[in-house]
Formats: structure tokens, sequence, C-alpha cells
């Protein structure tokens, strides 16, 4: 049975500003806007590893089509945190960061990588996959297009004036469920010297709160999604107190579940190996305690993380449980193989003198419930 393929060729006709950006950060490296036909947004994230090759092969189309395509790198993440994976992975396409997650809200953006190819009137011609995105259907498009007249890039793309949302002013915390079509918001969580940021499922900020991996955090409900921002000071110093605040607000209460399983278990067998905490700086300019990782599709970088976090940030990526029951809570620096078991392990035990022993034991899960 032969296969038929259609290009929808009619637009989805968008009114209002397709675009609003808060800061632009990087021009685009390839070509300059010089009155291309189409555009298209590039949505991606920091924390995301997927979007590393699909940001690429985009670069390579950006170059292949320079004249007749313009692209765009967009991010709902903060200014400072970009700027820092700039530095460690450039991005050549122009790369910018929302208005408030206008652009992101406005595409009903729940994935990503993910793309929007749009005509320069703002309608758009295509979403998916940056993958999806072939040579046939972009010729198709430019050939329906190439007629439309040019336009300024101000006219699709509006710089907003930044009002400084005053996280100075935050003494303690703030917290809001997010509702109704907000809960596209996908897990975000950035810390810096002076605040922490996150927004996503309620049972994940409960896990960072405690101190454990997502995974033994139980949550008895879905789809509560929050938005959190808290002065990193009080959060780390009335960790406890903020739990309960939070339980209280939303009438929840935990309870504590021990049951057996199979886990994998962290043991440092030659501390001498650990890599001090200046090996990688990304807190260059920020407290020297400020902790950061980045997850690429099979490596794990790190700076300022303990023993203990980077067992539960290996439990939430790898989707088994790791635990470390030693009491080492200094801060390390990270970067090794964490996709494939056997690479995983020899480079753990090799570069970090950390073995991983299989064991079953008694964990503690923590459910949320109800009241």
């Amino acid at each position: 049975m032969r296969k038929i393929v259609v290009l929808l060729l009619f637009p989805v006709l968008c009114f209002g500003q397709p675009m609003k950006v808060a800061n632009v950060l990087e021009s685009n490296k390839i070509i300059d806007y010089k009155n291309q036909k189409l555009i298209l947004l590039d949505f991606w994230a920091t924390w995301c590893g997927p979007c590393i090759p699909a940001t690429e092969q985009l670069e390579v189309l950006q170059k292949q089509y320079a004249n007749e395509l313009f692209m765009i790198s967009i991010t709902d993440e903060q200014k400072n945190a970009v700027q820092k994976y700039l530095k460690k992975r450039p991005i050549d396409l122009m790369v910018v960061t929302d208005q408030d997650s206008y652009t992101f809200s406005r595409y009903n953006v729940i994935s990503r990588p993910y793309a929007v190819l749009f005509t320069t009137e703002g309608d758009i011609i295509w979403k998916g996959h940056p993958g999806d995105l072939t040579d046939k259907k972009i010729n198709v498009y430019l050939k329906k297009y190439r007629g439309n007249k040019s336009k300024k890039l101000s006219s699709f793309m509006k710089v907003v004036k930044q009002e400084t949302v005053k996280l100075d002013d935050i003494n303690t915390y703030e917290i809001e469920k997010v509702s109704g079509e907000a809960t596209h918001y996908e897990d975000f969580y950035k810390e810096d010297e002076k605040f922490i940021e996150f927004r996503g499922d309620l049972s994940v900020l409960m896990a960072k709160l405690l101190n454990i991996a997502t995974a033994d955090m139980i949550a008895d409900f879905t789809d509560f999604k929050v938005s959190f921002k808290a002065n990193r000071q009080y959060y780390t110093s009335k960790n406890e107190e903020l739990l309960n605040e939070v339980l209280n607000k939303y009438h929840l209460r935990m309870e504590k579940e021990s049951q057996s399983e199979q886990v994998n278990e962290l043991k440092v067998v030659n501390s001498n190996m650990l890599w001090r905490n200046d090996q990688i700086n990304w807190s260059e300019g920020s407290d020297e305690n400020s902790s950061n990782f980045l997850i690429t599709t099979d490596r794990i970088e790190a700076d300022n993380l303990t023993i203990r976090e980077l067992a539960n940030l290996l439990s939430d990526v790898k989707g088994i449980s790791f635990v470390y029951n030693g009491k080492d809570e200094n801060l390390y620096d990270w970067n090794l193989h964490y996709l494939h078991d056997n690479l995983f392990r020899e480079d753990l035990e090799d570069t970090f003198g950390i073995k991983v022993q299989q064991k079953v034991m008694k964990i503690t899960k923590i459910r949320i419930k109800k009241e």
C-alpha cells in the first residue's frame, strides 16, 4: 500500500505579536536578518539533552537556506543561566530569552526540542520536532511564500524592556499554583548566589526540599504545577519550615513508607580521585557554592554537587535508584558518561574512584496526600 504524504500549504492565521523577547543574547552568526521570507523558532533549554543535536541540525539548515530562512533559538530560562551555558556550548543561531513565557504559552510548547515555522506575517505554516523539518518541506514552503512582501524583524519579534521583577525584594519565598492553560510549564530549576527558582510538578519541588530523588517521592495526585521563587539563604536555612508551610498552604500531608528494593549504592573506594570543586567553574562571579549541572544525550557535567546529590541526579536521569550512605558532604565537580551502564560504571570508578554496587535494601519513600 502506497503512503501518501500531504503537506499543508494553508497557514494557521495568528493575531497579535508573534513573539516577545526579554533579551537578545546572541546574534545569528551564520546570516544577518535581511528580509528572508520565512522565520523559524527553535524552542530549547539548557537542561535539554536532545536539544543539542536538534539545534545543530537547524544550524546546518540555516547555512543551506541562509538567504530565505532566518532562525531564532528561544528559551524561557533566566539570562544568566543561558549565558553560562553558551560559554560552554555556543549556538550559531540568534539566541533570545522569552518575555514572561509569552512565546512558549502562545504556541503551547509542552516538550523540547520543538520548532515552529512562520511566514513574516507571523502565520504558522509548520510545527513539530526539528528533526522532521526536511529539505523537501522547506522547498515546498519557500516555493509558496517566496513572493511574499519582506518585513522588518521588529514587526515579528518585539524586544520588551524588562521591568525587573525584583527578586531582591523576596526575603522568604513566593509560590503559586499554575492552572488552566499554563500547566504546560515543564520542570525548570535555577539556583544562583541569591535565589532559587522553580516551575513544574509540586512533587518535584518537594523532592528538592527534602534532598531526595524524584523517584522516591510519590504523589497521590497528578497535574499539580507550581511556580516558586525563594531567597536562597531562607531556602537553605529554613528548609523544614518552608516545606511545612507549602504543605499547609495546599492542605497536603506527608507519610513515610519503607520498602525493599534493589538499588545501586555509590561507594567511594579512592577519595583522592574525587574532583575538587574548582575543576569546573560555572559559578565564576557567583557564590562559589552555587550548584549547576548540564545533562546531554550521554554525559552529565556538574559544578558543586555532593555525592548524595549526584546519586539523586543519577536516579532521576537513569530511572533507577542510586543511593549514597557515606558521610562525605563536600562539594565536587563531575563529568561522566551515564547512558550505557558498562561505560558509566567504568567512568565513575576510573575517573572518580567510586564503585557502583547493587544490593537490596530498605528505601524510605515519601508519599504526599491531600488532607
